[in-house]
C-alpha cells in the first residue's frame, strides 16, 4: 500500500513538472512574441525595457574596461543602437538558442529572459577583439 502511495506521488509530480515546463516555454514564446509585435508597431512596454537594460550593460561595460577588465561586448564607435535594434538582437539570440530558455524556472520571469537573451545577443553579435588583435 505504502509503494502505490509513492508511486502516486512520483506521477503526480512528473504530471506538475511537465505542466510547469509546457506553461514555462508558452510564457517565454508569448514575451518573445510580445517583443516582436511591439517592434514591429514601433513602441511599448518590452523595447522601453530593453532600452534601460542596454544603458545598464553599457554602463557595465564602461565599469569593466575602467578597471582593465574585458568588456562584455564591443560594439563598433561609429554604430548607434536604437530600440528596434535590440528588439531584433534579443528575438535573433532567442531563435538561435531558444533552447536556453526552456526551463521551467523562467515561467515567473518571461521579462527577465527577454534581458537575458539582450545581453548574450549583444555579445555575440559585437565580440570584442581578442587581445592580440
Amino acid at each position: 500500500m505504502k509503494s502505490h502511495w509513492l508511486i502516486q506521488a512520483v506521477v503526480l509530480a512528473a504530471f506538475l513538472f511537465n505542466t510547469a515546463s509546457a506553461s514555462a516555454d508558452s510564457q517565454v514564446e508569448k514575451a518573445f512574441e510580445t517583443l516582436k509585435a511591439q517592434r514591429d508597431r514601433g513602441g511599448g512596454y518590452y523595447l522601453d525595457m530593453l532600452e534601460g537594460a542596454a544603458i545598464a550593460l553599457d554602463w557595465a561595460n564602461s565599469q569593466l574596461t575602467s578597471k582593465g577588465q574585458s568588456a562584455l561586448y564591443c560594439t563598433p564607435n561609429e554604430l548607434t543602437l536604437n530600440a528596434r535594434n535590440y528588439a531584433n538582437i534579443a528575438l535573433n539570440e532567442f531563435k538561435r538558442h531558444w533552447e536556453r530558455y526552456e526551463q521551467p524556472l523562467l515561467e515567473a520571469f518571461p521579462k527577465d529572459v527577454v534581458v537575458d537573451a539582450l545581453a548574450y545577443g549583444l555579445a555575440r553579435t559585437f565580440p570584442c577583439p581578442s587581445p592580440s588583435e
